[in-house]
């Protein structure tokens, strides 16, 4: 049962497994959350179809930016395991891993303990995950070559770089080739698949990215207009003061 404690959607229960782990912002909106997470899903079981899907026996790879208290991450990779994909390796990037309060703490130990135990029952190698306080390191580690380099799914719920680069251009550095980049930024909820240099629309100095249009996609979209849920988000992030 999901219930939500002081502008953070969380699940509730004392025998609740995700106690410590929440979904904050735009992203907690029942208009939202659900078409997101379909729509990711449905396109991972696409790729997947598709001569082996771009990750062979490798697994797929994931990295998260903004992702905060991790309850979406982990609704979105269960529903990514359940159509068959191995998760090799998960990256989550928030600036406030660099200094965690003991409630992300807590999140982090929660999500990282059920990656093991989702693992161990269905008996295959645990996923290794890195946690980035920041977005200066996950670019360092996610250049060609680094340890957290050609993931297969980059999700972006509208974070930004210190320096005020849009991680959109981060997305396009770290995915492999097809990879598929998804954006929550303003209004608007956009994905990107990266192509070939050249053969896209180009967001990035080295790298192409062609537009994905789905109509789940301009629903969330259409939500994030809505005044009332612009209204609805701004007292949620309001009660987390």
């Amino acid at each position: 049962e999901l219930s939500d404690q002081a502008g953070l959607l969380q699940h509730v229960g004392p025998l609740s497994p995700f106690g410590g782990l929440g979904i904050a912002g735009v992203l907690a909106h029942v208009e939202i959350r659900p078409r997101l997470r379909d729509f990711v899903v449905g396109h991972v079981l696409e790729m997947a179809r598709n001569s082996y899907g771009l990750w062979g026996t490798t697994g797929l790879r994931y990295a998260s930016v903004g992702c905060g208290e991790l309850l979406f991450d982990l609704e979105l990779l269960e529903r990514i395991r359940a159509t068959g994909v191995w998760v090799s390796q998960i990256c989550l990037v928030d600036l406030e891993y660099m200094q965690p309060s003991i409630f992300v703490k807590q999140a982090l130990r929660e999500f990282a303990d059920w990656q093991r135990a989702t693992a161990q029952l269905s008996r295959e190698a645990p996923a290794e995950i890195l946690v980035f306080g920041s977005l200066e390191d996950y670019r360092e580690a996610s250049k060609k070559g680094g340890r957290a380099a050609g993931c297969h799914l980059f999700l972006d719920v509208g974070a930004k770089a210190d320096d005020g680069e849009d991680c959109g251009l981060l997305g396009t550095q770290a995915l492999a080739s097809s990879g598929l980049l998804v954006r929550i930024a303003g209004k608007s909820v956009t994905a990107w698949a990266k192509s070939d240099p050249g053969s896209g629309s180009r967001i990035g100095t080295d790298s192409d990215l062609d537009a994905v249009y789905d109509s789940t996609l301009n629903g969330c979209s259409s939500a994030l207009c809505d005044p009332s849920v612009q209204f609805w988000a701004e007292l949620r992030a309001t009660a987390r003061k």
